[in-house]
């Protein structure tokens, strides 16, 4: 008979000092286990959680900085264009349904390849987007139409990838900490949108909002990725 200590022996499960079976622990593989074990090590480096969350909440800042631009750029653009009120509407409405499509691949992505490397991978591909909204525009309204989705795709990734990152390198008291730091990037990013681009576009023209827009996001995530994430995402 077995003694009081001993326990019947599970497949995946070891025994450790006579107390209850613990599951054993799952060795990760391939990328997305580089990506997420690259992650977890750095959320045990001094300061490594404060640099993600910076990073994190001016990302959602830049998002929603250029989410905002469009809406107050759009104005004058209608003005050029002669858009009726429901062609504006279109054009305004055409990010959300690309934003829609990649919020469960965001989350995915973030898990195989790391959020870190995600959450670049979309500022590259919104910046891009951005940077050609003025050519689109003066193409044709299916072209702008069609930038303005693929952009709200590369900014769908945003928060799955967000989110990925603080749970794998925030401890259970930081987390609720973290998510409100990278929240707080909502309402700066649109104050900062409606102080500056009235401005740019009033003195430079609404073109001018795009470029501006699309190099300082290139510019931050260059800086962003370069100080926190380089490292982190590397197998």
């Amino acid at each position: 008979g077995r003694g009081r200590g001993d326990f019947p022996r599970f497949p995946g499960c070891r025994i450790s000092g006579g107390g209850p079976p613990h599951p054993a622990p799952a060795r990760a593989g391939g990328r997305r286990g580089r990506g997420m074990e690259a992650e977890a090590r750095a959320g045990g480096a001094p300061g490594a959680l404060r640099r993600a969350m910076a990073l994190a909440a001016g990302a959602t800042a830049l998002s929603y900085a250029d989410r905002v631009a469009i809406s107050v750029a759009a104005v004058d653009m209608a003005a050029r264009f002669g858009w009726s009120e429901a062609e504006k509407g279109a054009v305004l409405a055409s990010f959300f349904y690309g934003y829609i499509l990649t919020q469960l691949p965001g989350g995915w992505l973030s898990q195989r390849f790391g959020g870190g490397a995600t959450l670049f991978g979309g500022v590259a591909v919104w910046s891009f987007f951005t940077l050609l909204t003025p050519a689109a525009a003066r193409a044709s309204a299916g072209s702008l139409l069609l930038c303005r989705g693929c952009m709200g795709m590369g900014e769908g990734v945003g928060f799955p990838s967000i989110y990925h990152l603080v749970s794998v390198l925030a401890p259970e008291a930081e987390k609720a900490r973290s998510f409100g730091a990278v929240q707080a990037g909502v309402p700066a990013g649109q104050v900062i949108a409606f102080l500056i681009v009235p401005l740019v576009s009033a003195h430079y023209g609404w073109e001018a909002v795009f470029y501006l827009f699309a190099v300082w996001v290139s510019c931050g995530a260059g800086c962003g990725w370069r100080w926190g994430w380089a490292g982190w995402s590397a197998p």
